[in-house]
Parts: structure tokens; sequence; C-alpha cells
């Protein structure tokens, strides 16, 4: 899967459609208002990477990367 950045939107409903059991994960995200800083992790961890690679890396890793976790 390939996810892509523009300047303009933040495409967290999409990660939200397509990712499974990380609805706490993006809430976090979107209530500490640091949706910029995770999506460009995001990106940058997908670079050829499949969705489940993709899916464990935001449910497991993202909110202790940006020092949001537990």
């Amino acid at each position: 899967m390939e996810l892509t950045y523009t300047d303009t939107i933040y495409d967290f409903q999409g990660l939200y459609d397509n990712l499974w059991e990380c609805d706490y994960v993006l809430e976090t995200i979107e209530d500490a208002d640091r949706e910029e800083e995770a999506w460009q992790l995001i990106i940058e961890y997908s670079n050829g990477k499949s969705l489940t690679e993709i899916n464990d890396f935001v449910r497991f890793d993202l909110l202790d990367i940006m020092g949001l976790g537990d």
C-alpha cells in the first residue's frame, strides 16, 4: 500500500476505514492535535510495506514514537 501526503488534507478518515483496532491510537493523535506529525511518520514508515505492517506500526508503535503512549 502506498500512502501519499497532500498539503491540504491528512486523510485520517481513510486510516479509520482501512486500519483495524487502531481507533484509540488515531483518536489520541487527533485529541493531541498532532495529525500532521503522525501522518508524516506513517508515510515515512509505509514505503513498500503491506497494509498489515502499516496497521501494526500504527497500532503498536506510533503513540510511543510520538511520546503519547501510556
